[in-house]
């Protein structure tokens, strides 16, 4: 009732309507987390192969090979000889490789590379180095996922080790770590 005695007109009177409803709880996706990257400290020799499906970041010493379906950075206290097969390399350390790179080669001020480079494209700062021979094709063929190590390899120095471990275990031979690893 209002003032005077007189009735209120419907559209001030309360109703549903005025009621807000309680929204929709919707769960709301995680955002992906990004992938993990490898890490090689500064203070960090690696000898040997590496087969990666994540990012490698090498701060330190790689010595071998880099087979990868993601991204390598070699940082400018990082240093790589050998080869590599990669999506894509960063280089602002010292590399003397053998490089095939499907996607971008990007050597950065700091950067030194010696060897051949096979890749899609190639980006050079200024200041950077590079001493080899270039291929330069958008043509590259992307790797498939989950390399394979040189299966042969692996088969070989097993059957190697397990040899020279029969043989010690029957007194026939001194074996050394040279003999087992090469």
């Amino acid at each position: 009732m209002s003032l005077f005695g007189k009735k209120e007109p419907e559209y001030f009177a309360p109703s549903k309507a005025a009621v807000p409803e309680e929204p929709e709880i919707t769960e709301v996706p995680a955002a992906k987390a990004p992938a993990p990257t490898t890490v090689i400290g500064e203070d960090t020799v690696f000898v040997g192969d590496i087969v990666s499906d994540e990012p490698i970041e090498i701060k330190g010493t790689v010595k071998g090979n880099i087979k990868s379906t993601d991204k390598v950075t070699v940082s400018s206290s990082g240093s790589h000889t050998g080869k590599s097969s990669v999506r894509a390399i960063d280089i602002s350390g010292n590399v003397k490789a053998d490089i095939e790179c499907e996607d971008l080669t990007c050597i950065k001020p700091s950067g030194r590379l010696t060897g051949t480079l096979a890749t899609a494209k190639l980006a050079t700062e200024i200041g950077s180095c590079f001493d080899g021979s270039l291929s330069l094709s958008a043509d590259r063929k992307p790797q498939a996922r989950r390399p394979e190590p040189e299966k042969e390899f692996f088969t070989a120095m097993a059957e190697e080790a397990k040899a020279a471990e029969d043989a010690a275990e029957e007194g026939d031979v001194a074996v050394t770590e040279a003999d087992i690893f090469g």
